[in-house]
């Protein structure tokens, strides 16, 4: 990302977790995380995923959005 000409403007480091702040605001409508993927991380993520689908591993449904309002 520094090549490309983006800024770092912080992160963390840790022993089982590293990641970065990229100022991409210049493109997008934000800045980007970069998390480094290892065992540790992975298992926290998934256990986050786990946790939205409940504990049969079904999901939840969707709520519906409204109907669109047609414009004049």
């Amino acid at each position: 990302m520094a090549a490309a000409g983006f800024e770092n403007i912080g992160g963390v480091e840790m022993p089982d977790l590293r990641l970065a702040y990229i100022d991409t605001r210049d493109v997008l409508p934000g800045m980007v995380e970069l998390i480094e993927a290892n065992e540790s991380v992975n298992a926290s993520f998934t256990a986050i995923w786990k946790a939205s689908i409940g504990e049969r591993g079904s999901r939840r449904p969707r709520p519906t959005a409204p109907p669109s309002v047609p414009r004049s």
